[in-house]
């Protein structure tokens, strides 16, 4: 549970793999849990690409055997940075 946690960790905060390797994370997770062992960066990697891997496939299977239906929106603009976005959203329509 610990490793998932982790990977989560990294996707949400849109953290680099390398960081479970700085020092001072691994001094606060030994303090938290003692017992865990902290992963390498190449197998958190590998937890995050399972991880995806399984919520891809359960988000398939749920739109895919019933009448739910999803509407995609996108939206572009350049910031006055002269930077480009691009805005994906996803509405999602179920039975209720």
């Amino acid at each position: 549970m610990c490793r998932i946690a982790l990977a989560k960790f990294i996707m949400k905060d849109e953290q680099a793999f390398r960081c479970v390797e700085g020092e001072g994370f691994g001094e606060l997770l030994q303090e938290l849990q003692p017992m865990f062992v902290i992963p390498s960066r190449v197998t958190i990697a590998r937890d995050v690409h399972d991880l995806y891997f399984r919520k891809r496939a359960k988000m398939m299977e749920v739109l895919t055997t019933a009448s739910q239906r999803v509407c995609l929106t996108t939206d572009c603009w350049t910031s006055l940075r002269q930077m480009a976005y691009m805005c994906l959203t996803a509405h999602y329509i179920d039975s209720d």
